[in-house]
């Protein structure tokens, strides 16, 4: 996964998947 903060989510699917971990 990309190392980009949750809120960033919005950005990538990829990013967005970190949101639901966080």
């Amino acid at each position: 996964m990309i190392p980009a903060p949750a809120y960033v989510g919005v950005d990538a699917p990829s990013t967005k998947i970190v949101n639901l971990s966080a």
